[in-house]
């Protein structure tokens, strides 16, 4: 395995439904791209589950993340985890009048 230089951080709110998906996904991401980098995962008043890559959230593109206990309704997909991971911008496949960007495989 490689390691990398990015700065990994899962960030849940108490008792998040989605934090082990959350988990998952980016494990996944991690194993497919063969690093070994360790996630800090903080647990506190966040938009949950927020994954930042090198302090970037890898939904919205934002630095950071507000202090807002919130369930967020847009979970980290494998997608979007792996073009912040690669450094390649996030490009979702799309048809007319189907959304696709929160395909696990779309960057498949």
């Amino acid at each position: 395995m490689r390691t990398g230089a990015h700065d990994i951080e899962l960030l849940v709110s108490p008792s998040c439904p989605n934090a082990a998906a959350a988990r998952a996904v980016l494990a996944e991401c991690l194993d497919r791209l063969s690093l070994s980098i360790p996630v800090r995962e903080r647990v506190g008043e966040y938009p949950s589950p927020t994954i930042l890559v090198d302090g970037i959230d890898v939904m919205t593109g934002a630095r950071g993340a507000p202090r807002l206990q919130a369930c967020r309704l847009d979970v980290p997909t494998t997608a979007r985890v792996l073009a912040a991971l690669t450094g390649r911008p996030f490009v979702p496949h799309s048809s007319p009048g189907l959304d696709r960007s929160h395909d696990r495989d779309a960057s498949s």
